[in-house]
């Protein structure tokens, strides 16, 4: 311990200007540290989508549609490349033979197809319906709305919303996913109001 007490002995023989740069290098370097500690723990440098949906069921004659609208977008500050996203129509029904329940697809769409989808030059009414590489950048959004054709005798439906990309390019690439899974009640009055159907923002 004889050389801490003549390193601490020789700082303070410094001349007052030499010691104020040497604690502000030292200072810098702690508040460096610590500001890459924090960057690390609230992972703020991965790749982040935050979803949300909600939907409402109208009754026809002979079937149900079941308008969804779904909400995407990049709540972190690294952008999100290759995203692709898939929202699926389930209808859950009873199991006879045991308590758990079955899951039938009724029908799934891309959530990203119409909002990116590029118009033709000559005939603008129409959409390319052709899937293309989106990607988000920071705090970017994408706001879209699907219409599903369920069968009218549905006792209860389910949506799930499942999304994918890519952070990094060769460096540190990381396949990312995200998606949740929630119940819809065609029997519910709706009452012509969406109905949340994220828990809660889903980052």
């Amino acid at each position: 311990m004889h050389w801490l007490g003549n390193l601490v002995a020789n700082f303070w023989a410094l001349r007052t200007e030499v010691k104020v740069s040497l604690l502000q290098t030292l200072l810098l370097a702690i508040a460096g540290a610590w500001a890459f500690h924090l960057y690390r723990v609230r992972r703020e440098g991965r790749s982040s989508i935050r979803l949300d949906g909600a939907c409402r069921v109208v009754r026809r004659e002979d079937h149900l549609l079941v308008f969804v609208r779904i909400h995407l977008s990049n709540a972190a500050t690294a952008v999100v490349r290759n995203l692709e996203a898939t929202v699926c129509l389930l209808r859950v029904t009873a199991d006879a033979t045991s308590p758990a329940f079955t899951y039938d697809v009724v029908s799934q769409e891309d959530p990203l197809l119409l909002a990116r989808s590029p118009f033709k030059t000559r005939d603008i009414d129409k959409l390319l319906l052709k899937s293309v590489v989106a990607q988000l950048e920071p705090k970017e959004c994408v706001q879209t709305e699907i219409v599903f054709r369920a069968p009218c005798d549905a006792n209860l439906l389910a949506a799930r919303l499942s999304a994918a990309g890519l952070q990094g390019r060769l460096i540190n690439r990381r396949d990312l996913r995200w998606g949740w899974f929630a119940f819809i009640d065609p029997l519910r009055p709706q009452h012509n109001d969406y109905v949340p159907l994220s828990i809660h923002s889903t980052e």
